[in-house]
């Protein structure tokens, strides 16, 4: 029965591969390639053939072309003399690597990437993490998981998004959010907990889903105030974190500490970010000018 499904979602999971913006774009360059060179070698035909004084019509040149790229060489139509005959060879071995080797390897590949995405886990798969999206925030949480080496599987509903995120080696799973089989065949019910930081409203039809499935998994959601976070633990959210208070409120201690310290938050490369806060510190009626020569020395001021 499962294997009926599986492959009863190939053509719709192969059509949504196709047409994703990256694959589409690249399907067009082949066949806009496919038909500059049809239209330039039956260009060479009429040439050739004319200077054997042979005379043939457009169609007849695109005929010829195609017949001849595709290896089927009916016959009808042929050179008589050296330079026409080297062509059908070139024309030939184009169509050999073109259209019996390119084309049909990347329509295998698109293919092949789309049934490498796994649409569930496997059985006694347990203990694992359950990630509902994949942001900034979720990208910090992956990297804790695989530090401590802590299963996980990172769920999404767009295919090409899937492919994407397993080719930078996070596991990933397909499948809808609003359907209570997928988490199902993700083991929801044996999972640790599951993390929503997708919208208040996909969070909230997120976890009503997930409670038709399960009534005792953890599940931790991001709200964006005071008003989403009693809906969301109506809903069945377990913990429900309002990030932008907690944020406000991180920086608030930070900006009355007092401290006149520079408190590293963050870093590119060889460049680190630091904050400091000047309030109640020595810093308070100075310039800049000062700033930088007193306690700043060897940093740059780039915001106020």
């Amino acid at each position: 029965m499962k294997r009926q499904r599986f492959f009863s979602r190939q053509p719709l999971h192969l059509l949504q591969r196709i047409t994703s913006r990256c694959n589409a774009m690249l399907l067009l360059r082949l066949f806009i390639s496919l038909i500059v060179i049809l239209v330039l070698y039956s260009f060479v035909f009429h040439y050739l053939m004319h200077s054997e004084g042979q005379e043939h019509s457009i169609v007849t040149g695109l005929y010829w072309t195609f017949s001849t790229m595709t290896t089927l060489g009916l016959g009808d139509i042929t050179f008589v003399s050296d330079e026409g005959r080297f062509f059908t060879i070139i024309v030939v071995c184009t169509g050999i690597l073109f259209l019996l080797m390119l084309l049909p390897f990347t329509i295998f590949q698109l293919f092949q990437s789309s049934a490498r995405i796994p649409r569930e886990l496997p059985k006694g798969t347990h203990g694992h993490v359950v990630l509902t999206e994949y942001n900034p925030l979720t990208s910090a949480l992956v990297e804790r998981l695989q530090r401590y080496n802590q299963p996980y599987a990172v769920l999404v509903s767009g295919l090409e998004e899937a492919i994407q995120l397993q080719e930078q080696g996070i596991k990933t799973v397909a499948g809808k959010l609003d359907d209570p089989n997928t988490f199902k065949e993700i083991r929801v019910e044996h999972a640790a907990f599951l993390v929503a930081t997708g919208s208040d409203i996909t969070n909230t039809s997120l976890a009503y889903t997930v409670r038709r499935v399960s009534e005792n998994i953890p599940i931790i959601a991001s709200a964006s105030g005071g008003s989403a976070v009693r809906i969301l633990e109506r809903a069945g959210c377990t913990h429900v974190l309002a990030l932008d208070e907690m944020m406000g409120q991180s920086l608030a201690r930070r900006i009355i500490a007092g401290d006149a310290m520079a408190h590293i938050i963050g870093q590119i490369d060889d460049m680190v970010i630091a904050e400091a806060a000047a309030v109640g510190t020595p810093l308070v009626g100075k310039t800049i000018a000062q700033t930088l020569t007193t306690h700043l020395v060897d940093a740059s001021i780039v915001g106020l």
